[in-house]
């Protein structure tokens, strides 16, 4: 039934003009709906494909992943997993655009995560000048983001 609704909220979105739009979507929303899609991914058991170009019979479903060892557990693709992946690539080839081609956000993600990781204790002595500016001015813009736009509503005392 809430599927519906989506497929209502996307035909008003695609046709509400600009300025009106503005007020019913905020960017928390945004992020809100993507967490929504990674998790119906999940229950939906989405699993990535690979293989190559010129070999289709043998493109492979990747059903498990292991980090540490990057051990696969494979079944060949099927019709279902291919399709998934099609429009998956469609949809993320939409998204990227709003990435830019030089965005170094991914980079800069991959930076903080590796400085907390505890398997690499001095990955953070390591950085350059110009990496732990970039890792300032993320975290800084992610705190003011963060302040600005979460609004916390109090209760009202009885």
């Amino acid at each position: 039934a809430w599927q519906s609704a989506i497929s209502d909220v996307v035909l008003i979105l695609q046709h509400l003009p600009s300025d009106q739009s503005q007020d019913v979507v905020d960017d928390w929303g945004i992020y809100f709906l993507l967490n929504i899609v990674e998790n119906a991914m999940e229950i939906k058991k989405f699993h990535p494909i690979d293989g190559d170009i010129e070999r289709p019979e043998e493109w492979r479903s990747i059903i498990k992943y292991d980090d540490k060892t990057e051990k696969k557990d494979v079944r060949p693709a099927d019709d279902l997993d291919i399709a998934r992946a099609s429009m998956l690539a469609y949809h993320i080839g939409i998204l990227a655009h709003y990435m830019g081609t030089n965005n170094p956000m991914p980079n800069v993600n991959a930076l903080a995560a590796a400085c907390k990781n505890p398997n690499l204790p001095d990955f953070g002595s390591k950085l350059t000048d110009g990496e732990r500016r970039a890792l300032d001015r993320s975290s800084q813009a992610l705190k003011k983001f963060i302040t600005e736009t979460v609004h916390i509503e109090k209760e009202e005392p009885k």
